[in-house]
């Protein structure tokens, strides 16, 4: 059975989750804001996924990458007012697009996680081209001026 960690602060969203969750076949965990997430993700608890809200009172979703990271939780966002620079380049899922049930199917049958996985992998080759980039102009910029 997969654990997720699902952070919704909207009673009617995560109750409807809930029903997915148990029809999925699916553990979920829920965390009502950023601080309850985190208080989960450093207890005893280990989740395969964390699905996350945006917009929430006090800290946003998003904030909660850095800890998921560390401790390798593939993350993506089940949210109506995601900015896609706010999720760096994580899954966005549209709360109009895709309905619960659907969610929970996705998740259960492992194509959230891959998506997930593709996508931290498009931020790494991203950086990596990146740096290279930046590298090969410092050369470059050597190179003229005879440091080299």
């Amino acid at each position: 059975m997969k654990s997720v960690l699902y952070v919704e602060d909207d009673a009617d969203v995560s109750h409807y989750m809930q029903v997915a969750a148990v029809e999925a076949g699916l553990d979920l965990f829920l965390a009502e804001s950023a601080d309850e997430a985190r208080a989960l993700i450093n207890g005893a608890c280990s989740f395969d996924l964390a699905v996350l809200d945006e917009r929430m009172p006090g800290a946003p979703g998003h904030t909660l990458l850095e800890i998921l990271d560390s401790r390798d939780i593939p993350a993506v966002f089940y949210t109506a007012f995601a900015v896609p620079s706010d999720c760096n380049g994580h899954v966005v899922y549209d709360k109009g697009e895709i309905d619960q049930m659907d969610l929970a199917g996705r998740i259960a049958d492992g194509r959230i996680e891959d998506d997930a996985r593709i996508a931290k992998l498009t931020i790494i080759c991203d950086t990596v081209k990146q740096n290279t980039e930046r590298i090969e102009r410092a050369a470059t910029y050597f190179e003229k001026r005879n440091y080299g």
